[in-house]
This record gives C-alpha cells, structure tokens and sequence, in this order.
C-alpha cells in the first residue's frame, strides 16, 4: 500500500480530515478545549456539582499526542480525580468508538508544570478526527460526565528517515553536494509502514539566506535534492521538514554536510618595519591567498574572497582580543585584497591576522600566526588651543602650548617660537616676534598690531642630540583693525 498526497483508499470522507506528516523530530500538541465548555451530565448514580466555578475539573482539556495517536488529559494542576475516564466518540452521534481508563505515560512534574496524562496507543478501525468526553466522580462519589472537551486526531505516525548528505565532503574547490532522505508513515490500525509518495518536502540550509528549497518524494517516498554552497557560508548544516496542513503539524531532521578546510595565509604589500610621524596615517595592505588542488600533482595559489583580516596590538589568543587591542576589522574583497588605514600614535607592533573571535568558518581553517609590523613613530610637534586676541590699545595677545609627541627623552628646556603676521593670510608672512617656552606648558605673548591681517605662530624645528624635533605652523586667525589705535 502506498499513501499519496491526498487521502488513503480505506480514510472515508466522514471520518476524517487528512494525513499526518513525517518526522524524525515530531511536535506534540495538545489540542484545546471548546470555547465553551461543556455542562456536566449527571449520571444515573447521583447530582453533578452544582456550579462549575465549584467543580475542579471544569477546565480539564482533552487533547492529542500527535503522531502516537494517543489521548492526553491535562488536570489544569488538579488531582487525579476517581474513576478518570476519556470515551472517544464519533462526532455529531453518540456512538462510542473506545473507552480509555489507564494513562501510563505523563502526570510528572516538569519544570514548574505537571506534564499532561497520556494513554497508550489507540486502535480504532478509521482515520480521522474524533469527539473526546471526559467521565470521572465528584467529591461525592456520583459520576460526571462532560462531552466534546477535546478531539482525538487518529492518523498515520510520519517518519523521516536515512536523511543525509549524498557523496563526500565539500570544498572550497568542491562546492556540490545533495541531500537524500525518505518519508514514510506508520498506520495506527495495522503496524504497516508505507511511503509517502508524491509529498513535497523542504530543505533549509542554516547559512543560506535564501528560502529553503522544495523537493518531492518519489513512489517509494525517496528524495534528493541537489545543491550548490556559495563558499561564503557560516555552517554546511541543513534541515529537512514537512508540514501537513490538516493536521497542522511540523516535522524536522537535520544533518550536515562534511566540509574539508582550507588553510588560507596573508601576504602584506606593506614593510614588516613601518616608521612615520607621531599623528601621520600609515596603509596596511596585502592578499590573502590558499593553496588550490585543480586536478593537478601541484596546488596554485587562488585568493579568498570575504574573509575578516584582524589588525591588533599585540598577540591575540583564539578566545580573542581585549577590546582595547583590536584596532580594525575588514574583509577582503572578491579579489582576496584587504586595505586599511591607521593613526600611527605610538612605538609598538601590529599584528595582522585572522579574526579569532569570528565563529567557526567551514571552509578556511585560518593560520593563527599573525603577520608582524613593527612601527615606529617619530616625534611631532603642534600648536594647541591656540588664540590670538586683539586689545583696545591695538596690541594683539596670542596664547596656547607647544605639544610635543614621541619626542627625545631629554628635549631641550624651551624652543622658539615666532609670532608672524600676513595681510592676506597666504604670502608676504613677516616675523613681528618671539619668545621661548618650554614644551607642553601654556604660553601668552603680546606684541605690538599691524592693523587688519591675519596671525600665525610657527616654531622651525630643532635638535636633541641626534634626534630631530621636526617644526609646527599653527592654523591663521584673522583679526581687524582697531579704531583710533
């Protein structure tokens, strides 16, 4: 026997409403009680409760363990009340198909809550959607009785099966694969296990963003599904699932396909000795290359596309950077190039090197050796805060320090600084002063106006032993002239 899409030969149209669906993983619902509950029914041998605010059990809810075909009674938290009872019964009559007085499964605590009651598997004759109705005694010992607190869904227990990649494993230079795997159902009446034939399946590719993609079985419920990865993927893990839309119900199993790592190394354009000025701009570039296997006895060198390039200061260990190490992140570009640039602000060493704290890649197994640059930054000298102000007198006051960075351990105790003036601010640039003032330390010079111009202080340049203290011309400041001065 062989299920289709649709229903079985033997599944009667009044009895039922669909097929379940298969899984290796299986979703267990509990199906919710009527929005109104049902009144109790007195039985012969006494008075239900009178209000059922009082009863207990009026909010019981009968439901289904999907996929086993078994029912499951939910107490709300209540206690097991005497003589609990579940009639499964065909809807619309009052025709009882079975009655269920043992639940082994269920009633233990889990996490706060009291898992629900559950029986063992069902046998009745049909498929199909069922009437559940609870009995059970009152405090007084008289029986009640409560109908339609649940449906019974009997249908076929699906399965996933042999799901699995088809072939080796993948690559860089290999990037082809398929997935295989087989739906079948169990039929609750008679044990036989049968396939699903002509049952569109999905599979999902965990580091795909693309939709996942539909394949269908075959008559003996087979599948494959043929597939190309992109190489830029985060994991070569997949899922295979099915929904039923009758029974509303999900099924899953995943796998993964095997991939072989690449051992992928940077190559810098750069000098692995870098010297600039303290504030200046230096470039880190370079190529990140892996060895190719193309059907040759020897690989070739091929670059890698979108890998992250880590510039650091200092070593970083696999579990990552301090946060204050990690200077920059980039990734390379479709022709495996990184470039980058930083502020050189101090002596020390660059590390240029794959990210560590990036998560697992499948198909490069980076080198954990980092690329060394060695830099070295010469001395800079500016002018800070500086101001020129204009007085009533007609005297011009200039203020502000002379910062020195990376500078000789020993500087000189002042330098000389000129205080210049320029009627158009661009030539003619005329020293109307100067005086000395130790580095870093604040400074005010007044000196005598020239009328409407523009003010400047510049410092040449000096030595400290062998070692330059290279020159700094501040920004211009444009002040007016003052009348009547």
């Amino acid at each position: 026997m062989t299920f289709s899409f649709g229903l079985p030969a033997r599944l009667t149209r009044a009895a039922a409403t669909g097929l379940g669906t298969a899984a290796v993983v299986l979703a267990t619902t509990a199906l919710a009680a009527p929005a109104a509950l049902a009144a109790p029914v007195p039985g012969a041998a006494g008075a239900a409760f009178g209000a059922a605010a009082e009863d207990p059990y009026a909010r019981v809810v009968l439901g289904t363990s999907l996929g086993w075909n078994a029912v499951t009674v939910d107490l709300g938290g209540a206690p097991r009340p005497a003589g609990l009872t579940v009639h499964v019964r065909v809807p619309g009559s009052d025709t009882r198909l079975a009655t269920v007085t043992e639940f082994p499964y269920g009633g233990k605590p889990v996490a706060g809550k009291v898992l629900p009651l559950q029986s063992a598997a069902l046998k009745l004759a049909e498929l199909g959607n069922y009437a559940l109705d609870l009995e059970y005694k009152d405090a007084h010992g008289a029986p009640v009785l409560r109908k339609d607190l649940g449906r019974l869904t009997y249908q076929v227990r699906p399965w996933l099966s042999e799901v699995g990649p088809v072939g080796g494993s993948v690559s860089l230079d290999s990037l082809r694969t398929a997935v295989k795997g087989r739906l079948t159902a169990t039929d609750p009446r008679d044990g036989q296990e049968v396939p699903l034939a002509g049952t569109a399946v999905k599979v999902d590719f965990t580091g795909d963003a693309l939709p996942a993609e539909p394949v269908k079985t075959g008559a003996d419920g087979r599948f494959v599904l043929p597939h190309a990865f992109a190489g830029t993927e985060t994991t070569t893990e997949f899922t295979v699932s099915y929904r039923s839309v009758p029974a509303e119900q999900t099924v899953s199993a995943s796998g993964k396909v095997w991939s072989s790592n690449r051992y992928p190394e940077i190559r810098l354009d750069s000098p692995t000795e870098l010297t600039a000025r303290h504030g200046s701009t230096a470039k880190v570039a370079g190529t990140v290359l892996r060895k190719a296997w193309k059907g040759a006895d020897e690989p070739e060198l091929v670059t890698v596309p979108g890998i992250s390039v880590l510039v650091s200061t200092g070593y970083c260990p696999t579990a990552g950077c301090a946060p204050q190490q990690r200077l920059q992140v980039v990734k390379t570009d479709a022709k495996g190039r990184f470039s980058l640039s930083r502020k050189v602000l101090e002596d020390g060493t660059w590390m240029v090197g794959f990210d560590p704290a990036l998560p697992a890649n499948p198909w490069v197994y980076p080198d954990p050796v980092a690329k060394r640059i060695e830099v070295t930054a010469t001395a800079r000298t500016a002018f800070e805060d500086y101001r020129a102000r204009q007085r009533s007198d007609g005297k011009v006051t200039v203020s502000g320090k002379l910062a020195l960075y990376e500078g000789p351990a020993l500087p000189p105790a002042s330098a000389k600084v000129k205080v210049q003036f320029s009627a158009n601010g661009r030539t003619g640039w005329t020293t109307v002063s100067s005086f000395g003032t130790p580095y870093g330390k604040a400074f005010t010079h007044t000196v005598p106006g020239r009328g409407a111009g523009y003010w400047r202080l510049k410092f040449t340049g000096t030595t400290a032993g062998d070692e330059p203290i290279p020159g700094a011309v501040s920004a211009k400041l444009p002040l007016g002239a003052v009348r009547g001065a």
